[in-house]
């Protein structure tokens, strides 16, 4: 599954929420592999996002007793949630690597089976060859992450970062936007597109687009 957008549109936010479902509802181990962001910082996303508090106002420290109430209880959830963050550099190789010495920890750890896998994001895998170019880089990554899929028998939930045109336009994503990763639209059996209108620089100021956000499956 692709999870696309441009910068700040929400990939993050989705991806951590399909991730807490896997592994809060169906009891399984979910790994997310944050490569754009350390795991105090996804936390703090995570504590957000579950308590349903203001980010930004949770980061400069000025909760009311209600918000921070909700972020206690959202602590408290997300600490029974087997949610495995790792934030280090990977290339597919080595995460394939990372996801079977996983899978063997939890089988005798006696921890919930692998159920899921997220990847944030995937243009910032890193190459499995150093003079691999980037578009051969990404094709193979695509075709890499399909594989281990199978391998592991879970699903990959993989956000991709979009480029400008559809912000020059002005318009909602679509799947030509995918065209310099099209190893990513082909493999993929699921496309999200997340879109924040506001977010574009035409749209700045307009009130009636604030906080407004489209899921486009």
């Amino acid at each position: 599954m692709i999870v696309a957008g441009r910068p700040s549109h929400g990939k993050t936010v989705i991806g951590v929420d399909i991730g807490m479902h896997f592994a809060g509802a169906h009891n399984v181990s979910v790994p997310y592999f944050s490569l754009e962001m350390g795991s105090e910082q996804l936390v703090r996303r995570m504590i957000s996002g579950t308590g349903r508090v203001d980010g930004h106002r949770m980061r400069s420290g000025y909760l009311d007793a209600d918000e921070r109430q909700r972020a206690r209880a959202a602590v408290t959830r997300i600490a029974d949630i087997p949610m495995w963050i790792d934030y280090r550099s990977y290339n597919p190789l080595r995460m394939r690597m990372a996801l079977k010495r996983l899978t063997a920890k939890l089988r005798t750890g006696g921890h919930p089976p692998l159920g899921a896998v997220v990847v944030d994001h995937f243009h910032l895998l890193a190459k499995s060859n150093p003079g691999q170019e980037n578009r051969e880089a990404w094709v193979q990554a695509a075709h890499d992450m399909k594989r281990m899929a199978k391998e592991f028998s879970v699903p990959f939930v993989v956000l991709c970062q979009l480029g400008r045109k559809c912000e020059d336009e002005n318009r909602e994503p679509q799947l030509s936007d995918l065209a310099e990763t099209s190893a990513l639209e082909q493999d993929a059996d699921i496309i999200l597109f997340a879109h924040r209108p506001e977010m574009y620089v035409r749209n700045r100021g307009k009130d009636h687009l604030r906080g407004e956000a489209r899921w486009i499956l």
